[in-house]
């Protein structure tokens, strides 16, 4: 069945739109104009949805597939795109995109803009095609979306035009940055690997236990060279390094939180020598550990003391 193309008018949609002088008003705040969102919308089981644009558009658009499936075609690319997917469009080229006719895709939408939107795409500088987008990120970038639509139909307050910058921000950086499958320098597959070794790391310090690097590349199911290499292309760090910090962080934790000595967050977080341990602490905290429990008490004991005597204002209605 052949569906006739429309652009839109599909039941149960969503559409909003920012007036155009809103948006150039020059007394917008930086905030503002760090990120802005000039349309966005929601199209249901859209069939025969169609946009075509031989005139580039100045602002980007953002498209997230939550289901069915459709087609997307720029000047330099072709791709499907599928449920639990996303892409960019860039501002200025043209393009056309659709839904298939077989299996009609539910679309969320939003055009952007703005002084920080190239930094926000950075990951998509080498990559073409759609984003994978997981199962958990899919479910907040619905949500976000949702969030966003309900703001946008209070109007084109300043206060508005802020929220769903931020929105827009934030689901940005769940799609490019929070999302499991999708990596701009490795593979879906790769990644996974790589989830799967900082969740082993965990559970090893959630035992106090080590994790020598060639139990990590084993996990991985790669020889240690390799899995060296696409661990710190992947995280930033060496694998060794990223396992300290993360044994350091549960120290801090234990530091804060509880009483325990020194030798006992050692040993709570793999070391058996307490003496090796304070010095791997101040390497990467800058301080030792017992400094570092004086200094983060003595914050404590500050605020609680402030705090009680802003409540005993309170309760004398003193202000």
């Amino acid at each position: 069945m052949k569906y006739l193309r429309k652009e839109e008018g599909f039941r149960g949609q969503e559409l909003y739109v920012i007036p155009s002088d809103v948006l150039r008003d020059d007394g917008l705040s930086l905030l503002i104009r760090n990120l802005q969102v000039t349309d966005a919308g929601y199209f249901p089981r859209a069939a025969g949805h169609q946009k075509s644009r031989s005139r580039p558009i100045e602002e980007g658009i953002l498209l997230f597939c939550r289901e069915g499936e459709g087609f997307v075609r720029t000047g330099k690319h072709s791709f499907f795109l599928k449920s639990r997917q996303a892409c960019f469009l860039k501002g200025g080229e043209s393009h056309i995109y659709g839904a298939s006719d077989h299996a009609p895709w539910s679309l969320y939408w939003m055009h952007l803009r703005g002084e920080l939107l190239p930094a926000y795409l950075t990951p998509l500088e080498n990559h073409t095609g759609p984003v994978p987008v997981g199962s958990e990120a899919a479910g907040q970038v619905e949500g976000l979306f949702r969030t966003l639509l309900r703001v946008l139909s209070g109007g084109y307050s300043r206060e508005i035009l802020l929220h769903s910058g931020q929105l827009a921000g934030t689901i940005l950086t769940t799609l490019l940055y929070g999302n499991g499958d999708f990596h701009p320098d490795i593979s879906t597959a790769n990644s996974r690997r790589l989830e799967t070794v900082i969740a082993g790391m965990q559970e090893r310090i959630g035992k106090g236990a080590d994790f020598p690097l060639k139990e990590m590349a084993a996990a991985a199911g790669l020889s240690v060279p390799h899995f060296s290499e696409l661990f710190r292309k992947g995280i930033g760090y060496s694998p060794s390094d990223y396992f300290t910090r993360l044994r350091i962080q549960k120290a801090c934790r234990l530091l804060e939180l509880t009483d325990r000595s020194v030798q006992d967050v050692a040993a709570r977080t793999g070391y058996a020598d307490r003496y090796y341990f304070s010095r791997v602490f101040r390497k990467i905290m800058g301080l030792p550990p017992t400094i570092y429990r004086d200094r983060v008490r003595s914050m404590d004991s500050s605020e609680y003391k402030a705090f009680k005597e802003f409540d005993a204002h309170g309760d004398t209605g003193i202000c």
